[in-house]
């Protein structure tokens, strides 16, 4: 006779044990291929000055991020120091591309983004020379 309190032994050649065995393999599987997966969608980022050819700051310059593979495009403002911070982007190949009235459109494409990493890439701004000349204050120098 068997005790109340007896557990009954699992017989690995039973179908039902058998298939939670395969599941149970089948969601440690899955989980790990998540976890893995994670780790390649970690961001990185691209930060750098904006400045003109006395190595003044540019502020308020037109940056664009473009997304080589996708040629998907994010664009903001350098602030009042010309500094910029694309952040939150995937793995892959960039085009950095600045504009501001009174200078010449310049891009860097070709900028490695890896995750986990800051990338910095400093752009120079020629003035254009059909425009008015703007001068740079002092306090923007570098």
């Amino acid at each position: 006779m068997t005790s109340p309190n007896a557990r009954p032994e699992l017989d690995s050649g039973d179908p039902d044990v058998q298939i939670l065995i395969r599941l149970g393999c089948a969601l440690l599987l899955g989980l790990a291929l998540v976890a893995a997966s994670c780790d390649w969608t970690r961001f990185g980022a691209i930060q750098g000055t904006v400045v003109d050819g006395t190595s003044g700051r540019v502020p308020d310059a037109i940056v664009m991020v473009i997304d080589q593979s996708t040629n998907s495009s994010i664009g903001f403002r350098t602030d009042s120091s010309g500094e910029f911070t694309a952040s939150d982007l995937k793995p892959g190949k960039y085009t950095l591309a600045v504009r501001k009235e009174g200078f010449l459109s310049a891009s860097r494409p070709n900028i490695v983004v890896d995750g986990h990493r800051t990338i910095r890439v400093d752009l120079n701004l020629a003035r254009d020379p059909s425009s008015p000349v703007t001068p740079v204050k002092a306090s923007e120098q570098r």
